[in-house]
């Protein structure tokens, strides 16, 4: 199978053609929208964890995230920005956020009140909230490289799995606790 980045890979999956996709909740509707009747879609715990034998300290999924800015000097304009972001972040926005997107709703109260009959409706969406348990904080590296850090981090492992280092996986650590220490802060 060749190694489709995620945005090579969402028209061959949704057309039927892949087998698997893995990716953010975010782009559930679309890719249920995009497949129509071809085939049937099924969303899954993330593989290798059991919800029962979660252990915050051990393993668990890091948690992304979104953010509301207001950034309008009218008045006006950040009024209703305010009352905007307001609506989205209550629970019947969020749930809105999560019928039209697949994201999971940030407040109890769109899951257990607005999202109920939905998720009944809609098991592939619910998989994401069943998740909660596994979710932890996003790590972040030190200093003004760690999102560079994190992409030399995804590149290496990515050339493992993609088969194009496959056979070389200790040097490929070594190139990266090389390359991640040239990143680092400096004491």
């Amino acid at each position: 199978m060749p190694n489709y980045s995620t945005k090579e890979a969402v028209a061959p999956f949704s057309a039927g053609q892949m087998g698997m996709f893995f990716w953010s909740t975010s782009r559930l509707a679309k890719i249920t929208e995009e497949k129509g009747d071809k085939f049937e879609l099924k969303t899954a715990l993330y593989p290798g964890y059991e919800l029962k034998d979660s252990k915050p300290d051990v393993m668990g999924l890091p948690a992304g995230g979104n953010a509301g800015m207001l950034l309008a000097k009218d008045p006006a304009r950040q009024n209703a920005a305010w009352k905007f972001l307001k609506f989205a972040t209550s629970g019947r926005g969020a749930a809105v956020v999560a019928e039209t997107t697949g994201y999971m709703p940030p407040n109890k109260k769109a899951n257990e009140v607005y999202l109920k009959d939905f998720y009944a409706e809609n098991p592939n969406n619910f998989v994401a909230v069943r998740q909660l348990p596994l979710l932890r904080t996003w790590y972040a590296f030190p200093g003004k490289n760690g999102l560079k850090i994190t992409k030399v981090i995804f590149d290496d492992m990515q050339s493992i799995v993609s088969g194009a280092r496959i056979d070389e996986a200790d040097k490929v650590l070594a190139d990266m606790v090389k390359d991640v220490q040239k990143l680092l802060p400096k004491k």
